[in-house]
């Protein structure tokens, strides 16, 4: 008896189909495309709770910035100092951010951390996380609480430790609303205007002046 060959031994070994009724393509691409729906909005629900609460905090840390009792010698210094104060350029920045102009804020946040402001660092993280930037929100991370784990794609989901002082901020003033900062707009809309560019320069006395108008 002749051996099988090698095409009567794959013929043995396929596995038996039964053909598919009743299959219907079009309910089948439906609930594929309802699903991917449902998950993107509840990715893009996480997103914008992450943003709201991100915002909520640099709001905060913000405003315990340039309420404290040294931010105004710190801000002056800055207007008029031969060298650059890293603390003065923290308050301008989040002056900057409390007066509607964010990028500007960016900008001197980066020069602050750049130079090892760590509450810089934490500002440019909720900065970041409310743009949906994670990459970078991470990076930031990281420079704040002086560790470095690698590129992370997303951010844990209740993750927003804030600095203890400006907890303890939260808690000695609450929440209750923004502060009144019509008297200080006038001087950054100045600045702006006459920046060259898109990004508000160097402070000047005049405006170093008005941060006691802060209530």
């Amino acid at each position: 008896m002749t051996p099988p060959g090698i095409d009567d031994l794959l013929a043995d070994a396929a596995v038996p189909t039964t053909p598919v009724h009743g299959f219907d393509v079009g309910v089948a691409l439906r609930r594929l495309a309802a699903d991917a729906a449902r998950n993107r909005q509840t990715r893009e629900a996480l997103q914008g709770r992450q943003a709201r609460k991100a915002r909520q905090m640099l709001d905060m840390v913000s405003r315990w910035t340039v309420t404290r009792p040294e931010a105004p010698a710190q801000l002056e210094d800055l207007a008029v100092g031969d060298r650059v104060n890293v603390d003065g350029v923290l308050v301008f920045a989040c002056l900057l951010r409390l007066t509607g102009y964010p990028d500007s804020a960016q900008f001197w946040w980066q020069l602050a951390a750049g130079a090892g402001n760590r509450i810089a660092a934490y500002c440019l993280h909720l900065h970041h996380v409310q743009r949906d930037e994670q990459s970078r929100a991470w990076l930031w991370l990281e420079q704040f609480s002086g560790t470095s784990g690698g590129h992370r794609a997303s951010l844990p989901p209740d993750y927003y430790g804030l600095p203890e002082k400006a907890r303890q901020f939260i808690r000695e003033h609450g929440t209750t609303g923004p502060l009144t900062t019509e008297g200080l707009k006038d001087e950054i809309h100045r600045l702006a205007a006459a920046a060259s560019g898109t990004i508000i320069g160097r402070p000047d006395n005049r405006l170093a002046r008005r941060i006691t108008d802060l209530a």
